[in-house]
């Protein structure tokens, strides 16, 4: 089976997760695979988190009158 071209430029990286976390992953994405859950769910966090700072930023702006 031919592997799937993500969408975007890969980096391999090195780092350590603990193992117990990695194998619920392999195990809970096992048709997907824990690689690619790992990077959807980052990618997720990464988004919600850009908004979060975003929204607290224009809500500190809109308080502050010059």
């Amino acid at each position: 089976m031919a592997l799937r071209k993500e969408t975007e430029d890969l980096q391999k990286i090195t780092t350590n997760v603990f193992l117990d976390d990695w194998k619920w992953l392999q195990e809970t994405y096992a048709k997907t695979g824990a690689s690619k859950a790992l990077r959807t769910i980052l990618r997720k966090h990464r988004q919600v988190t850009t908004k979060k700072i975003a929204e607290a930023k224009t809500a500190i702006d809109a308080e502050v009158e010059l």
